[in-house]
This record gives C-alpha cells, sequence and structure tokens, in this order.
C-alpha cells in the first residue's frame, strides 16, 4: 500500500520534520535562565568603572574647590544637585553618568553642598554614587577639607 505522505532525503516523513512546540519552550526556558545570571555580572562589569571614575572626577571637584577657596581667601560653596545627577562650584560644573544615584549626607544648616572655607577646612559631608551594583562614597573631611573616595561593598 502506498501512503499519501512524503518522504524528505533521509528517510523521514516531512510532517515529522522540524521542532515541537515543547522543544522549542525548553530551548527558551534554559536560555532565560542563562541571561538571568549572566546579565548582572556582565552589567556590573561596566557599571563599576564608570562609577569609580565619577567618584574619582568629584574628589577632583572637591579638591578644587578647597584649593579654590585657600587660594582666593574666601569660602566656597560646593552644591550637589542630586536630582540632577550634577554637583557644580563658581562656574565650573560636573555630572553623574547616567544610572547614577547620587546621595548626599552633609551639615544640617548648609543644605545642598559642602562649604570649604579659607582655612582648608570644610562643613564636611558625605557623597554617595550608586549605578547598580557598584557604589563609590566621597568623603569630605570637616577638618582638613581633605576629599577621599572609597568603594563601598
Amino acid at each position: 500500500m502506498h501512503s499519501n505522505r512524503t518522504r524528505d532525503a533521509i528517510g523521514r516523513r516531512k510532517s515529522e520534520a522540524g521542532f515541537t512546540l515543547i522543544e522549542l519552550m525548553v530551548v527558551l526556558a534554559i536560555l532565560t535562565l542563562v541571561y538571568a545570571i549572566v546579565f548582572p555580572t556582565v552589567t556590573m562589569f561596566f557599571d563599576r568603572p564608570r562609577t569609580e571614575r565619577a567618584g574619582d572626577a568629584l574628589a577632583v571637584a572637591l579638591t578644587e574647590a578647597r584649593a579654590d577657596a585657600i587660594a582666593r581667601v574666601q569660602s566656597r560653596r560646593f552644591i550637589v544637585e542630586t536630582g540632577h545627577r550634577s554637583w557644580r562650584y563658581g562656574d565650573r560644573r560636573g555630572a553623574a553618568p547616567a544610572g547614577t544615584i547620587l546621595e548626599l549626607t552633609s551639615a544640617g544648616a548648609i543644605g545642598n553642598g559642602i562649604v570649604f572655607y579659607a582655612d582648608g577646612s570644610s562643613s564636611g559631608g558625605h557623597i554617595m554614587l550608586r549605578s547598580g551594583e557598584a557604589a563609590r562614597i566621597v568623603t569630605v573631611d570637616w577638618l582638613t577639607g581633605r576629599a577621599t573616595v572609597a568603594g563601598v561593598q
């Protein structure tokens, strides 16, 4: 008896060629699992250097503001605009990369910034930069006015 189903070159029926829906769903589930494991690790490799550079740039700007206060023999206010991910003093400005969160902790009376005084001291404070899993904290010592950068675990 002759079947009306045709066969392909290797002898399988054409109706049996290809993948089943179950096979495709298993492959999709495996790819989703791999993506869920790998993606956070890969983004961390990009976030960390970007956050480190932003922390270093912020520390340099703070150091420049301190030096400017000493050179001019007058106080300089360094303003941190957390909502805009930016900072400024005088006519100088800087910004953190997109996706970075800035958090400022300073003396209550100072508000949204840090003041550097003519003798090199400051009002002190901490500025946290976060991007994904990466974080840096820039600390300004109130007594010396020096800015230091540290990683946060």
